[in-house]
């Protein structure tokens, strides 16, 4: 787990994200989009990797979800992030 002080939380949500009966948390932060899995007596972490490099460029700073394409109540979740642009990094 990286140390809890190097992180800032821009958006979280609560849902049961695993279909297990326990509602889970998705906390978009600092390095990354994070999912800790309720587990009945701890929550257990876990990082989602960004895509097209945007870790090294972004920040996720909020969360929504919902069942995108309506099959059942299983939930899909997206983000957005802050993307930026660093002089002489190339384009993104």
């Amino acid at each position: 787990m990286l140390q809890k002080k190097e992180r800032v939380t821009y958006g979280s949500m609560s849902l049961d994200i695993d279909n297990d009966g326990d509602t889970d948390l998705i906390v978009a932060q600092t390095f990354g989009i994070f999912v800790y899995l309720n587990n009945g007596d701890h929550f257990s972490e876990k990082r989602i990797n960004p895509l097209l490099g945007l870790e090294t460029y972004g920040v996720p700073v909020s969360l929504t979800a919902g069942d995108i394409n309506k099959d059942s109540g299983q939930m899909e979740f997206g983000g957005t992030n802050y993307i930026i642009l660093l002089p002489g990094k190339g384009k993104i």
